[in-house]
């Protein structure tokens, strides 16, 4: 029996890593995952991850993508970031509809992702569609008629370094190494509504942080810009990467000391969560509408002035969410903060012990969770048969 996942948007590689973890468990359980892509360069992470993609480049090439492949469900990756007519696409296939559900927040953040008026937009959903919520980030919630929590990436190892692969990237696999990935839309995001400083900060501050530890440390800044020479910051070293190929990009994050992110609801966040890497969510959420825990000296306010929500220059997520209350955060606005809990995460490995034991206890939970492949079989009945070998060989 075969699954189609529908993805577009290049620089969504979160939504995908989320695909490819429930293609994988699926595909164990003997359905037939594919992948119809709407770019190359999903293509060619598709294929890196084991997947040989089926690219489409209009209606129609999806339409015929799903001819060919004879789906039981088609899945948008997610519903919510597909255009229009390609959501039509799926719909008038006549077959069942689903999609990851990253965070549980795709519909607020999409109908209306800068919260002005300019910016709203009218999706476009199937009447009926069932939602495959991956946690983390997801809260592990009870299951419905129409929602399913599944365990994300319950495959993922950690990884010894790879000399070869840290020089290839002028990087010395005998230094601790902190990762700082940027999504793309994030940076373009900030860059379209002129905050371009922001990130130029951000990194200051964790180079700093970094720096204050006394230790010989490489930084390594993924992100959507030109790769540059290594630039020393006292003790830390800074490197900025570009991007990476999937392979190298997945090796460097399960074989680093500790991630950082400005993103709390980042793919990379969340397999540090799954594999127990250090991490530090640097968040900006002071004078945000929900309360949040806040830097030294009581509440902070933004540095630079917002307009409207732009997300994740400035944080709005539910703090009451599990999820929010498990990872370890600083605040952008407090740099001496930013500095005592990159200490905290290199010398002990965790910020805030409260938050430490919730983060143990989540993810221990997660093993009670439904297999992907039971899932399915509630929704479509059993495959029609088993495959013989695994088709894809998982991360390499």
């Amino acid at each position: 029996m075969d699954v189609l996942f529908c993805t577009q948007i290049d620089y969504s590689f979160g939504e995908r890593e989320h695909a490819l973890s429930f293609a994988r468990q699926i595909e164990r359980a003997g359905y037939r995952p594919h992948f119809a892509v709407a770019h190359k360069r999903i293509g060619n992470h598709i294929r890196l991850a084991g997947y040989e993609p089926l690219l489409f480049d209009s209606p129609a090439g999806l339409r015929d993508r799903i001819a060919e492949v004879d789906p039981a469900l088609v899945v948008g990756c997610e519903l919510y970031n597909l255009a229009g007519v390609l959501v039509r696409c799926l719909i008038e296939s006549g077959r069942p509809v689903a999609t990851l559900d990253g965070t549980t927040l795709g519909l607020e953040i999409n109908n209306d992702p800068f919260r002005g008026p300019e910016f709203r937009r009218q999706l476009v959903l199937p009447e009926h569609f069932v939602a495959f919520r991956p946690c983390p980030v997801n809260d592990v919630g009870p299951d419905t008629d129409r929602i399913f929590h599944f365990r994300l990436l319950p495959e993922l190892v950690r990884a010894e370094k790879d000399e070869r692969a840290y020089e290839l990237l002028g990087l010395d696999p005998r230094l601790r190494t902190v990762l700082l990935p940027i999504a793309p839309w994030a940076l373009g995001g900030a860059r379209y509504f002129g905050l371009d400083a922001y990130h130029d900060r951000l990194l200051d501050r964790v180079a700093a942080g970094l720096d204050a530890s006394g230790e010989r440390i490489q930084l390594v800044v993924v992100a959507n810009v030109s790769p540059r020479p290594p630039v020393a910051k006292g003790h830390a070293s800074v490197h900025v990467v570009g991007l990476l190929r999937y392979d190298l990009y997945d090796h460097l994050l399960r074989s680093c000391d500790a991630i950082v992110s400005d993103n709390i609801i980042q793919n990379s966040v969340s397999k540090a969560v799954v594999l127990g890497i250090p991490h530090l969510i640097v968040q900006n959420m002071p004078g945000a509408s929900s309360p949040t825990p806040v830097g030294r000296g009581g509440l902070l306010e933004p540095e630079i002035p917002f307009r409207c929500n732009i997300f994740p220059v400035r944080q709005v997520f539910p703090p009451w969410r599990e999820y929010a209350r498990i990872v370890d955060v600083a605040e952008f606005v407090d740099p001496a903060g930013i500095r005592d809990a990159l200490r905290a995460v290199l010398g002990r490995g965790f910020v805030d012990p409260e938050r430490r034991a919730r983060r143990l206890a989540y993810v221990a939970r997660l093993a009670s969770l439904r297999d992907p492949g039971d899932l399915l079989r509630s929704l479509l009945g059993a495959p029609s048969g088993r495959l013989p070998e695994p088709v894809t060989l998982g991360y390499s």
